[in-house]
């Protein structure tokens, strides 16, 4: 789609990416690591989950509809009005779909839902690459999305044997709130942390600029999210039926992270290598811009996967308030160092995030090695081997 739309078009995308992807995790509350995380969910910890995302989606989307003005004016670009107001329907499209999929991780159906997400990529993307032919820009990638949620939507609520009552049971919502609220918190805060820099490129810089972070991004993230969202989507739910057994949970982990290590590092180092030629021909030249950005981008997604399991491993072993200290503090320091490039450009917004992924990573590093028993040397062993391998075949 690339290749077709220009860099403007995904800039107009990138703006409202921030109010999506906040409502939305706002929308779940953190029940469905909740109910994951329990060792046997009743019928009545689901039907609780579910209603309380619906009626938190519901009033998220109206709230987006009603301020789709203001958002318009923030980045003063009359086109978002009618975006915001359709692009948000997704919000609603993913609540009523998030219980459902966290039934069928609990069962461990992971071939249902690896059918599902597939048959909705490639049908969203038929659709968005016939709706850009046809010279519907910025659009495009919008009934793209659409589409995909309502794919996933459909396909979960037909091969899910299970159908909410509408019932709602205070008890078991303050329950499992007590344990999602830390992780909803992680996960807004992240939302906020990780979108922010389109806001600030749309608000201080051009869509055009916009469109080259965003698209440089994407490329990074196709591979990498792809990946950690087929393991941890796997990983969290088999684990946390361990998390009594310390020695099986640490065997489990490490062979967790000693496969990210195995694929993600000569994945991102080739992604690192061969940028240019990556953006130019797949792209062509109007997409010169995103070639910086898809390099510290790579060099971002050699620490994502390994953070993302660390985290993983502190939600099932129960260590929610520590994992939200991290991830507070965190946020501080990206806060701080933003005010301090902001006019420098978005080069160095982005270098920033780079610089804080290596410094969460040894963070938890660390975390681990006290927590679970998990030594430093073990997860140098377990990471070296792989990293050596990758960066030779790089230089060669």
């Amino acid at each position: 789609m690339a290749r077709i739309l220009i860099p403007e078009d995904y800039g107009i995308m990138g703006m409202i990416a921030i109010i999506i992807a906040l409502a939305t995790a706002l929308s779940q509350g953190g029940f469905a690591d909740a109910l994951i995380q329990r060792k046997e969910a009743k019928d009545i910890d689901f039907n609780t989950a579910f209603v309380f995302n619906i009626l938190v989606a519901i009033i998220l989307y109206l709230s987006i509809f009603l301020c789709s003005r203001h958002i318009s004016n923030f980045y003063n670009e009359p086109r978002l009005i009618k975006v915001t107001k359709v692009v948000s329907i997704n919000i609603l499209f993913s609540a009523f779909t998030v219980v459902q999929r966290t039934r069928k991780q609990k069962m461990l159906d992971f071939k249902t839902i690896s059918i599902i997400n597939f048959l909705s990529f490639l049908v969203s993307g038929i659709t968005g690459i016939s709706f850009a032919i046809y010279g519907f820009g910025y659009w495009s990638l919008i009934f793209q999305a659409l589409m995909e949620n309502t794919m996933k939507l459909a396909g979960f609520w037909i091969f899910t044997s299970w159908y909410p009552k509408f019932r709602f049971n205070y008890s078991v919502f303050k329950n499992m709130f007590s344990f999602g609220s830390k992780l909803l918190m992680i996960s807004v805060t992240n939302k906020i942390f990780n979108n922010i820099i389109h806001v600030l490129i749309g608000k201080y810089y051009t869509a055009k600029e916009l469109g080259f972070f965003y698209n440089g991004k994407k490329f990074q993230e196709i591979p990498v999210s792809t990946i950690t969202t087929i393991v941890q989507t796997v990983l969290f739910p088999a684990l946390s039926s361990i998390n009594d057994n310390k020695v099986k949970l640490k065997k489990g982990y490490r062979l967790s992270i000693q496969f990210y290590s195995l694929v993600i590092f000569p994945l991102m180092i080739l992604l690192f290598i061969l940028a240019e030629d990556i953006v130019i021909i797949l792209l062509t030249e109007k997409w010169r811009g995103s070639i910086i950005f898809l390099k510290i981008f790579a060099m971002i997604g050699m620490f994502q996967p390994l953070i993302m399991a660390y985290n993983n491993n502190l939600k099932v072993l129960g260590k929610g308030s520590l994992l939200l200290t991290f991830n507070l503090i965190e946020k501080g320091i990206y806060v701080l160092l933003i005010l301090i490039v902001l006019k420098k450009g978005a080069i160095y917004l982005a270098s920033i995030q780079l610089f804080l992924s290596a410094i969460m990573f040894i963070v938890l590093m660390i975390t681990l090695s006290i927590v679970m028993n998990y030594k430093i040397r073990e997860q140098i062993s377990d990471i070296g081997k792989s990293l050596l391998s990758a960066v030779i075949m790089g230089l060669l």
